[in-house]
Order: structure tokens, then C-alpha cells, then sequence
């Protein structure tokens, strides 16, 4: 007896439980759009999880269908359980109430057969059956329905608006049919179907290229797989590194945005016979003025009256043999017959280019044998290509090669193939440009500073022109001039300069006055033909004398130059340094000293160089003027003015204005502030720090005097001086 009563109470339980499913679905025919929630009660709308519509439904049904769903047409919760909607046999019309207010904007259906936006936003469904006749889906339908898994989308949908399924983190089983030609921006982000895509690769939905997930890596070129009708939009938005990409025939819609941004984009090929049109925000603004667009066999005059297509500056006909592509920026022009490639324009600035020997294009390789006219842009001196190297396959040079004046240094690793001389501007025979060639002969007459298999006979620096070296060599001869004007100071700050030099400097000499010496290395001597001057480095408590130029280090220089000087130590004028069988290092290479200081660096500087960050001396010279009420070459001025190539500047990320030159507190007045001239120019009166005149010596007299005094603290002419 207890057996069966056991049995009885287990059956109930299941009869209840079936009943209870039972009770929780539900099927409706709505013969009248706007009627569903006649067909249900109170009771069952926030019950019923599974329902099935046929008929006709409108904005006032979707109204209900969202309360059951979780959210009425406020936004807010409702006690909805429903997680299964059927629609397939349903079809939405337009008409009938607002199903979503949100204060400032209300939306009702206001087309046939088309999922309206955020219909379902935010809502509880999980499984979804769309209407078989639907041709549309509009954006953010379902957004942010996280609970969504499933959802049949029908093969006559053409568009999907964008976030449409955007949030939807359950959705892992989506159908795009192959009707779909259209897609918003984000309409799939955020789901589970694109998470589990691989990285590294185009995402497709159906037939539209949706996205390239992850980062491109090496990934250049895109070609798009055959049968491919759709890009979606801003599907490929920003992506800087693309450079090429190849639409088959059967595309038949480009979204907005799909390309914007892929600044480096410069080759475009379509086999789209018929172009439909396109938005103008399809690609990049400056896409349609330097890229190629490569169109069908005699198409380029249709791709040129065609909407959107027709903003392309650049509409290659695939029958033109001779076409141009940007590599690297580098535009070349490609021969189709002859697989030959000429150099057309190199536009780098601050760059060293390696012009290869051959480029790939569509699965060919053209070999770079030709350069063109003109292909330096005219550009100002801060904006110079650093360097070019040309591969060995040249063969033919332009006479007009290089007229524009574009480049600091050429590389020329052709064995028998020569530079014509008139290939070149006057430019480069007046400035710092460097040619590297295999043998002297290649070289064009009139250009100065040649290497010849790592080793130049003579380089001349030109003051004030930029410099950069590519490849280290030795020069053999090397020199640089620079003209020294400023009255320096006698008991002040004043009269400095800056240098930095690529080569350490072993002999420096006077135009007219001889061969000069740092104070540091100088000593009274009468028969000597030396003259000294003052050359500093920078330490971390301030600067120290310096006893030499070496290469690549920043000092602060001063030739004597003032009334009180004695004239013949005064050095006014143009002084070259020079050095013999010295190495010379490639730019890349060195390690440029930089010294810390207050918070900041001393750098050697080869460029012309402007840089909020950046303090320059307030020289006066040959090429700027002192502005500044202080004493010419007294202090360094934030962003005050270009620094010019063979100065140091300090650079420093600060709120400071100026920069004091501060010695270091060990460095003392020397002998070398001794060469005064006397007020008459007749006698010099040395007086002990007692006010004891030592001796009055005539001015010719005054070193052989000074030699033989005692050590102590002496007044020279006003001066106090330690000996």
C-alpha cells in the first residue's frame, strides 16, 4: 500500500510539473496589428516564458512583447519571464504606439517588415525566431540582451544596423544568411560568436567582411574572398599599417567609415565591373588623393563619374602598362610589360630610406632600375630625408634626379652605373651632403664631400647646415669654419658660444692669427705663436675647463674678443678646426655625450632644431641675432630660437625660462684673464692684495714680469687674479 501511494505522489508531481510548462507557453494568432494583448491576461503576460505569434504586430505590440521581456517602455524592469519568441510566421507592419520613450526621443514602427531600433534592448530573451519575410534589422535591436543565445535571422535580410547585437556577451550561435550585404559598426562586438573567431585574420559574417580581430602584425595586404558581397562599416577604421587592398567582383556594398583612417593605404585594386556608389567617408581623406585605385580593362572612366569612386585622384585602368604605387613612402612607377620599376619621388622626411632592388606588386616583382626627375620634394632644411641608399640594379639616372635639394646623405652601392653631373642642384655643393660611392669615378664633378669605400680625401663642414652621416668612414681631411664676433665679457657673463663637433678636432686655427690653444694647455711663452681661449665642458656641479674637442661632446667656447685685451690675443674672426686620417662615426652609431644638469641635458645638436623643451643660447653670429636684454652669449633661453647644426643645447622639461651658465665652484680666475691691454696703452701696474704696487711693467714686458712673480693674489689694471 505505501508502494503505490509512493507512486501516485510522483506521478502528481510530474502531472503538475507538465501542466506547469504547459501553462507557460503559448501560441497567439493576432489577426489585428495592435491586438496582442487582448489574446493575453495579466496573469499569464509576466508568466509566460515561451510564445508564438502569426499575424500582423506593431509598435503597439511591441510594446507589450518588451514588458514581457523585462523592460516596458520606459526602460525600466518589469516581472517579464519571457525567454523564447517565436515571429516566424508574424509580420510587422508600420503604425500603432511609441513601444520605447526615453523623454527626448520616442520610437514606434515606421516600416514593413523591419526590426525597429531597441525594440528589445536590454530585454531577457534568449532564443529569438524572426519573421520570415523580414528584410531589415535595424540598430541596437537587440543590444545588451545578454541572455540572448540563439537567434534565426531569415535569408531575406539584406541589413543589420549597427550595435544591433553589440553587448549580447551569451550570443554564440548567430546564421548571417547570404542575403545580408550590409553591416553596422559594432553590430556583432562584444559576443560570444567573435570571441571565439581566431585573432590574426578577417572575420566574416555571412558574406561580409566584418572586421580583422587583433592587432595586423605583419599583415600589409588584404584581399578579400571571392564571393565577398559586403564590407562593413568602420570595419577596418584605423588600421595604420594597411597598405593594399583587392575587392573581388562580387562586392556589391562598401560601409561608411570602412577604411577611414588606413592612412597608408595606397593601393586599391577593384574588380567590381558596374561600381555602385559609395559614401564619401569610405576611405581616408588623404586615401583619395595619393592612393591608386586599379579598375577593370577600360572602367577608369566609369569609376571616375561614379558617387564616391570618383573623389580617387588616382584611377588606374588594369589595360595601362605603366601605373605608379607607394611603398614605404616611396612612389614608384611600375612598367607591367617590362617588370622594370622606376623611383619616382621619395617623401621621408628625418628618415633613412634603403631603396630595394625590386618591389612586389599583385604577385609580380619589378625591378628597380630607373630614377625619375625631381625626386626630393623641395622641402626646408628641418625636414630633410637623412639618407638615401639605392640598390646596385640602377642603370638609368635622370639629368634632373636630383635638382630639389631633399637629402643629407646618398648611398650609391652601384659598381659601373655613373652619377651624371648635372643630375644635381647647386644645392648640395653647398652644404653638409654626403656621397658614398664604390669607386671615385661614379661620383658627378662639383660634389665636395665624397667617401670612397669608407674612406673620404676631404670633407668641409659648412657652418650652420645640417649634418648626418649614414655610414662611419675616415676622412682623411676634415675641417669645419665657424665665425666668432662677440665682445666677451671682462667681470661678466658674456661672449659664448656653443660647439659640438662629429670628429675630435686636432688642430684650430686663426684666419690671420695662427694656430690657438685652450687656456687649459697654455702657457706664457714669448717666442710662442700660439693664442689661447676658453673652451668649458659641462659637469654635474657646473662647467670645468676643457682641454680638447672630441667628437660628439657638447662644450660652451669663447674666443677673446674685447678693447681690454691686448690686441693680439684678441681673436675676432673665422676660426676652422680641422683633423687628419680621423674617424668619423655613423650618426646612428655614436653615443652623443649628454650631461645631466638642474634637471636637465647638454646635447650636441646636427640639425636644425625648434623644441618647446629646448633652451638655446643667446648668441650672436652669423646666423641669429641676440633679442635678449641680457648680454649676448650670457644665458640659455627656452624656446628662444632655432639651434643651428655644430651648436649644444640644453634640453630640459621644465617650467624655467632660462638657464644661467654657472662654472664649477673649483674654477677659478686664471692667467688667462691677465691679457689686458692698460688704459693708455702704454704701462700695466701690478699691485699686491695689500694695495702695494708690485711693479709698474710696460705692456710688451707684462708676461716675461708676471712669470716671475711669487704665487699669490695680484690686481692687474683694476682685476683680481690668482698666480
Amino acid at each position: 500500500m505505501k508502494r503505490i501511494n509512493i507512486f501516485l505522489f510522483v506521478l502528481g508531481i510530474s502531472l503538475f510539473k507538465a501542466l506547469q510548462v504547459s501553462a507557460n507557453y503559448k501560441y497567439v494568432s493576432v489577426y489585428t496589428a495592435g491586438t496582442l494583448s487582448s489574446q493575453i491576461n495579466d496573469y499569464e503576460k509576466y508568466e509566460i516564458d515561451e510564445l508564438t505569434i502569426s499575424g500582423s504586430i506593431n509598435g503597439t505590440d511591441f510594446r507589450f512583447l518588451r514588458e514581457m521581456a523585462g523592460r516596458d517602455r520606459f526602460g525600466n524592469v518589469t516581472n517579464g519571464k519571457l525567454k523564447t519568441l517565436s515571429l516566424s510566421n508574424a509580420r510587422i507592419v508600420s503604425g500603432g504606439n511609441y513601444y520605447l520613450e526615453t523623454g527626448s526621443l520616442n520610437f514606434s514602427v515606421t516600416e514593413n517588415n523591419t526590426i525597429p531600433k531597441y525594440v528589445f534592448h536590454d530585454c531577457i530573451l534568449s532564443t529569438i525566431y524572426l519573421p520570415s519575410n523580414l528584410t531589415k534589422i535595424e540598430s541596437e535591436a537587440f543590444e545588451k540582451c545578454k541572455s540572448l543565445t540563439y537567434i534565426d535571422i531569415p535569408s531575406g535580410v539584406t541589413s543589420i544596423g549597427e550595435e544591433c547585437f553589440n553587448g549580447c556577451t551569451s550570443l554564440s550561435n548567430i546564421d548571417i544568411p547570404n542575403s545580408v550585404i550590409s553591416i553596422g559598426n559594432n553590430a556583432l562586438s562584444n559576443t560570444a560568436w567573435l570571441d571565439n573567431k581566431p585573432s590574426g585574420q578577417v572575420v566574416y559574417a555571412g558574406k561580409v567582411a566584418f572586421c580583422f580581430k587583433g592587432g595586423l602584425g605583419d599583415v600589409t595586404s588584404i584581399t578579400f574572398t571571392s564571393g565577398t558581397v559586403g564590407i562593413a562599416d568602420n570595419a577596418f577604421e584605423n588600421r595604420v599599417g594597411l597598405k593594399s587592398i583587392t575587392f573581388p567582383s562580387t562586392i556589391k556594398h562598401i560601409g561608411a567609415n570602412a577604411f577611414a583612417g588606413c592612412t597608408s593605404l595606397s593601393s586599391i585594386t577593384s574588380n567590381i565591373s558596374s561600381p555602385f556608389e559609395i559614401e564619401l567617408n569610405v576611405f581616408d581623406s588623404s586615401t583619395y588623393n595619393t592612393a591608386n585605385l586599379f579598375v577593370p580593362d577600360g572602367k577608369a572612366s566609369t569609376y571616375s563619374r561614379a558617387s564616391g569612386w570618383s573623389r580617387f585622384q588616382n584611377i588606374v585602368d588594369n589595360s595601362n602598362p605603366i601605373f605608379t604605387i607607394n611603398i614605404d613612402e616611396v612612389d614608384y612607377e611600375l612598367n607591367r610589360n617590362t617588370k622594370y620599376a622606376k623611383v619616382k619621388q621619395i617623401q621621408a622626411p628625418n628618415e633613412d630610406i634603403v631603396i630595394p632592388s625590386s618591389v612586389s606588386f599583385n604577385n609580380y616583382s619589378y625591378t628597380v632600375n630607373a630614377i625619375g626627375d625631381y625626386i626630393f620634394q623641395d622641402d626646408t632644411d628641418n625636414n630633410l630625408i637623412k639618407s638615401v641608399s639605392f640598390p646596385s640594379t640602377i642603370s638609368n639616372v635622370s639629368d634632373k634626379a636630383f635638382w630639389n635639394f631633399g637629402a643629407l646623405a646618398i648611398i650609391w652601392n652601384s659598381t659601373s652605373t655613373y652619377l651624371p653631373s648635372n643630375s644635381f642642384s647647386s644645392d648640395y655643393k653647398n652644404s653638409n651632403f654626403l656621397l658614398y660611392v664604390k669607386r671615385s669615378n661614379l661620383a658627378p664633378s662639383g660634389i665636395s664631400n665624397i667617401i670612397v669605400n669608407e674612406t673620404a680625401p676631404e670633407i668641409t663642414l659648412v657652418d650652420g647646415s645640417p649634418f648626418h652621416c649614414p655610414q662611419s668612414f675616415t676622412a682623411n681631411k676634415i675641417s669645419y669654419s665657424h665665425n666668432y664676433s662677440m665682445t666677451t665679457g671682462v667681470g661678466e657673463c658674456a661672449g659664448w658660444e656653443t660647439i659640438a663637433l662629429p670628429f675630435t678636432v686636432q688642430t684650430i686655427r686663426h684666419e690671420y692669427k695662427g694656430d690657438l690653444v685652450t687656456f687649459s694647455n697654455y702657457t706664457f711663452d714669448p717666442n710662442s705663436n700660439y693664442r689661447p681661449f676658453w673652451l668649458y665642458s659641462l659637469s654635474r656641479t657646473g662647467f670645468k675647463k676643457a682641454t680638447s674637442i672630441q667628437a660628439n661632446v657638447p662644450y660652451l667656447i669663447s674666443m677673446p674678443n674685447n678693447s681690454k685685451y691686448t690686441d693680439m690675443y684678441n681673436l675676432s674672426g673665422r676660426i676652422t678646426f680641422s683633423s687628419t686620417y680621423v674617424k668619423v662615426m655613423a650618426t646612428q652609431d655614436i653615443n652623443l655625450t649628454q650631461v645631466s644638469y638642474s634637471g636637465g641635458v647638454f646635447v650636441p645638436n646636427y640639425t636644425l632644431y625648434s623644441s618647446s623643451d629646448a633652451f638655446a643660447l643667446n648668441v650672436t653670429n652669423d646666423f641669429t641675432t641676440n633679442g635678449d636684454s641680457s648680454k649676448p652669449g650670457s644665458v640659455f633661453i627656452n624656446n628662444y630660437r632655432t639651434i643651428y647644426p655644430f651648436e649644444a643645447r640644453f634640453d630640459m622639461n621644465s617650467n624655467a625660462c632660462r638657464i644661467d651658465i654657472v662654472f664649477d665652484e673649483n674654477e677659478k680666475t686664471d692667467i688667462d684673464d691677465v691679457l689686458f691691454s692698460t688704459n693708455d696703452g702704454k704701462e700695466i701696474k701690478i699691485i699686491s692684495i695689500n694695495g702695494h704696487i708690485v711693479k709698474k711693467v710696460a705692456q710688451n714686458d707684462f708676461e716675461n714680469v708676471w712669470n716671475t712673480l711669487p704665487k699669490g693674489v695680484y690686481i692687474v689694471n683694476g682685476q683680481k687674479f690668482i698666480k
